[in-house]
């Protein structure tokens, strides 16, 4: 899922967008296979302390979107740690996996507002409703190539015997 530029009726932070004085939400993604399954590896750093105190407060979180086109597979998963570990059945992906990091509002937030908004928003205050985006990081993409062999050597479950 390619994150395109939208417009939103209060300031979000991402990148290329000047809402903000600075883009300061950094997530490093780290994709490892153990046995039949992918984990991710998350590790989140938000520079703006408005958000942060948001997100120590449970009024916001961070979220991950992992998307396979391949496989169809879809989901989100939410947390209010900057470090954050992802398990998945290795059967759930395949080829390229996309991961889009999102902070999104947990309850409705009312005159929000931040030291580091740019000079077009300094001094308003805006009212954000649950389930609303604040910061949307860089995408990555990670390509999941498996072993279709690993169930050559295996032993038949069955066996032959004749009468």
């Amino acid at each position: 899922m390619r994150i395109r530029q939208k417009f939103y009726p209060y300031p979000v932070m991402e990148r290329g967008n000047h809402s903000y004085k600075e883009f300061s939400y950094n997530v490093t993604t780290t994709v490892k296979v153990d046995g039949y399954n992918i984990v991710f590896e998350f590790d989140a750093d938000i520079g703006d302390s408005k958000i942060a105190e948001l997100i120590a407060t449970g009024k916001a979180v961070f979220a991950y979107h992992i998307q396979c086109a391949q496989t169809c597979y879809r989901a989100s998963f939410e947390t209010k740690e900057k470090s954050f570990k992802k398990t998945i059945k290795e059967d759930d992906l395949n080829g390229l996996v996309e991961v889009c990091p999102f902070i999104i509002v947990k309850e409705d937030i009312k005159a929000f507002s931040s030291d580091n908004f740019s000079a077009d928003y300094m001094g308003i205050r805006f009212d954000i409703d649950k389930g609303g985006i604040l910061a949307i990081g860089d995408q990555s993409q990670h390509t999941i190539n498996k072993d279709l062999n690993d169930l050559n050597n295996t032993s038949s479950i069955f066996m032959v015997t004749t009468a």
